[in-house]
This record gives C-alpha cells, sequence and structure tokens, in this order.
C-alpha cells in the first residue's frame, strides 16, 4: 500500500507492509519515499525474506494493532529464502480426528498404497504387486486449528505413534487380511 501526498497525488510518500514473522505476529513495516524505487523491485507479496538493519520507530499510519513499526532503508537488507526442503512448524490445537471415511485401510505391504480385493486375491494399484497380502494401515483425516483458522490433514502411519501406541494391526480386526 502506498501513501500519497494529498497534494500531488501522484507522488509516493512511503510504501506500508504487512509483516508476520515465523510465529504469526504481525508489524507494520515501512519503506521512506526515496528508497521506495529500490526495495519495490526486491520484495514481492508472499514471499519470505530474511531482513537485517532496520529502525524500529512510531507510528504514523496505522495498519495493525502495535505502538511501533519497522522502518526499512537503504542499510537494510533483504535475502529471499528459498524454500528447497525447507520444514515449517506450525503450533495448532487438534480439534477432532474424522473417521467418517473410516481411519485405516488395507495397505500394501511395500509401497503402502490401497489394495482391493479380487476374487480371494489382493492387487496394489499403486505398485502393483499382489505377491504377499497387504498390512493395516492408520489413515487418520484430522482436523486442527490455530487462531488463523483450521485446516485437515492426513495422517499415514502404520503405529498411531503419539494418538496410540498400538500397531494398527492389533487395533482392527486382523482376519479382514486372511
Amino acid at each position: 500500500m502506498g501513501i500519497n501526498d494529498t497534494k500531488t497525488k501522484n507522488e509516493i510518500m512511503s510504501l506500508e507492509c504487512l509483516l508476520i514473522d515465523e510465529k504469526g505476529r504481525s508489524m507494520q513495516g515501512t519503506i521512506r519515499k526515496f528508497d521506495v524505487q529500490h526495495f519495490k523491485s526486491i520484495i514481492s507479496e508472499g514471499t519470505v525474506y530474511i531482513m537485517e538493519n532496520f529502525n524500529v520507530i512510531p507510528y504514523k499510519y496505522k495498519i495493525v494493532d502495535d505502538k511501533y513499526i519497522i522502518q526499512i532503508n537503504k542499510w537494510t537488507n533483504i535475502t529471499e529464502t528459498t524454500d528447497d526442503n525447507t520444514k515449517y512448524t506450525c503450533q495448532a490445537k487438534l480439534v477432532e480426528i474424522d473417521t467418517i471415511y473410516g481411519w485405516w485401510y488395507k495397505a500394501c505391504y511395500d509401497c503402502k498404497g490401497g489394495v482391493k480385493d479380487y476374487d480371494g486375491t489382493f492387487w496394489c494399484n499403486q505398485c502393483g504387486k499382489n505377491d504377499q497380502s497387504p498390512v493395516p494401515w492408520y489413515k487418520l483425516n484430522a482436523i486442527v486449528a490455530d487462531e488463523t483458522g483450521s485446516a485437515n490433514f492426513t495422517i499415514f502411519w502404520q503405529n498411531g505413534a503419539r494418538f496410540d501406541t498400538n500397531p494398527c494391526s492389533t487395533t482392527c480386526y486382523c482376519n479382514q487380511f486372511k
């Protein structure tokens, strides 16, 4: 968002940014008019950056509920981060395990893909193997939420890990695999 001079209506006085850190906290950022052109070509919305050498000052044009803003200037270093093999941790609350479509399935012993019954034998749709019996595999549809919203995650695992320490084969009806 650019703040325009009300007299000329064309000259940008500053560029205001909403900055969000790794914990989801937001803070206003401002780029002064004489630094706008430089940073406009460097930063883009929705991209993750590491910033160094900036000022923290009282706000003038408030866009978030905070007393201070980050002032980006010519000494500020902004480096785009790459998401190659980057892992993100999201702190959220497990709201529900949705079992409407079940909580386990018959999995291929090799690739863990779903298998189909064909006249007393099993066939893996993913890798095509049918030389061994399938194994029971957890498939938990988890609904998680934090202060920003909720999301569905599917958890696949032979053991229920922290949800249930029993292997899936001892929890479900194993006679279905004979």
